[in-house]
């Protein structure tokens, strides 16, 4: 370029409508010069590049627009379970039950889309059992059919969130819901083997869909209800219970407990019925009253429902032995009665994970077989 090219001065005139009165242009400069970017000044280059930059994702506005939905509600439920311990004395489940909506709600409202653990993987399931109960066809294998309004993340994979993560989820919220008709299938990562793990979530996601709500309120609607089946759960768990009322309501509140709870996962599921299970065992356990043959058939079922959630869980099934001989309703044959109950279990769990337990069973090459005899 010559000199009197660099010399040479120039004036850009630019015109803009901005959406909203805050909308805005800036010019700054960079700490760092970027190739071929360089600053000029007096014919010298300086350590900068100036950029023109406009404005509009103001992620401090709906980060406090985002607060002032939210904090009145905490505001109040503290104040209300201020009066529930210290005033009226509440009984434990009940306590728990609402302290466990303020907790639980702060973390449905703050933590972003696909921010909970593997939160994308329940997303896809959840998903996919709310198209079976409004009868749309399953896709393919690692496929997902969903509304086209909601194909705006990755349903495959983690996210990094940031400061624009909270900006989304507000603005998602106040927005339009969009093409709530139209349908797209996607890839996806989806747990089908045991659907009451991801049931409750499905019912909250199938609700906001009726209702032809956005893909923000629909999520927030499948943590609302995963919150509130945790809530039921470990309610009905403290009630039942005769003693360790206070630990189970205080260990239901831990952090990492409602974490999961006010997310979307499968754990407030395993949580609730685990704690569900002991509340039983230990009612009849430490009451003098006898084991009838209808507590033995509630246990089981319980049981039932909580060991195919997770292979792990069915050593919680163990204690099922605690119940004393002289309570069972045939003290001859209580430790059989109490292997047939921990027997049914496994079955349970084995009749879902089936695949799993195959292939595990299996040597590489026979699995290697049976895929390509099944593929043929």
């Amino acid at each position: 370029m010559e000199q009197s090219d660099q010399d040479s001065k120039y004036k850009i005139h630019i015109w803009a409508k901005p959406e909203t009165d805050d909308d805005c242009f800036a010019l700054w400069c960079s700490d760092k010069a970027y190739a071929d970017f360089e600053m000029v000044e007096n014919g010298t280059a300086d350590s900068g590049t100036v950029a023109l930059q406009y404005i509009t994702n103001r992620v401090g506005d709906s980060v406090f627009g985002w607060y002032k939905i939210f904090a009145p509600m905490v505001v109040f439920g503290l104040e209300l379970l201020y009066v529930l311990v210290f005033i009226l004395k509440s009984k434990t489940h009940v306590t728990f039950a609402f302290g466990a909506i303020v907790v639980g709600m702060i973390f449905v409202w703050f933590t972003p889309i696909n921010g909970g653990p593997d939160e994308y993987v329940h997303l896809a399931s959840a998903y996919n059992i709310s198209n079976n109960i409004l009868g749309i066809s399953k896709a393919e294998d690692d496929k997902l059919t969903i509304r086209k309004c909601d194909d705006v993340v990755d349903y495959n994979g983690p996210v990094e969130y940031n400061s624009f993560s909270f900006a989304d989820m507000y603005n998602g919220l106040m927005s339009p819901a969009g093409d709530t008709d139209n349908i797209v299938t996607i890839e996806a990562r989806v747990i089908d083997s045991f659907k009451p793990l991801h049931f409750a979530q499905a019912i909250g996601i199938t609700v906001a869909r009726l209702l032809k709500l956005g893909f923000v309120p629909m999520v927030l609607m499948g943590r609302l209800f995963n919150l509130l089946q945790y809530i039921l759960l470990i309610c009905l768990a403290i009630k039942i219970i005769p003693c360790f009322k206070t630990t189970m309501a205080l260990i239901g509140l831990l952090p990492m407990s409602m974490q999961v709870a006010g997310n979307l996962a499968y754990d407030p599921y395993v949580i609730g019925m685990s704690f569900l299970f002991i509340a039983l065992v230990f009612r009849r356990a430490y009451r003098k009253e006898k084991v009838s043959y209808k507590d033995l058939a509630v246990i089981t079922f319980v049981l039932c429902l909580l060991a195919p959630a997770k292979t792990i869980y069915i050593l919680v099934g163990l204690l099922i032995f605690m119940l004393p001989d002289e309570k069972m309703p045939k003290k001859g044959r209580s430790v059989l009665t109490k292997i047939a109950i921990f027997t049914v279990a496994v079955i349970c769990w084995a009749g879902v994970n089936f695949s799993s337990v195959i292939g595990t069973l299996l040597p590489g090459e026979s699995r290697e077989v049976q895929t390509s005899d099944k593929t043929e």
